[in-house]
């Protein structure tokens, strides 16, 4: 009889360790889960930091590329207007000398 105790002892126990170690492998198991997904979180974010930081260097790139292009246009402008300052200055000048040229005809013919 004290053998059917023992049986059923073993038994039961063996049932007790199974059900334990399916705990304890669900419970792992869990945790493994939750540890795989808090770092592909990170690493989600992570990539998307790296994302906005590249998309705020290149805008930072294209805007320094715009005000330089800028800057030449404007430094085109100023040489264009300072010819153009010339120009008329000269075309004055030569207006006046046509001027005081057809005044001396006048006045040489008369």
């Amino acid at each position: 009889m004290w053998l059917v105790g023992l049986l059923i002892g073993l038994i039961g126990g063996a049932g007790a360790a199974v059900v334990a170690q399916r705990f304890i492998v669900q419970s792992k198991s869990k945790e493994i889960i939750k540890n795989a997904e808090i770092a592909a979180e990170n690493i989600r974010k992570e990539r998307a930091l790296q994302s906005k930081e590249k998309f705020l260097k290149q805008k930072e790139e294209h805007e320094e590329s715009i005000r330089e292009r800028e800057k030449r246009m404007q430094s085109n402008e100023d040489r264009f207007r300072a010819k153009e300052k010339t120009l008329n200055q000269k075309l004055e000048e030569l207006n006046r000398k046509e001027k005081e040229a057809e005044k001396a005809k006048t006045d040489y013919d008369t």
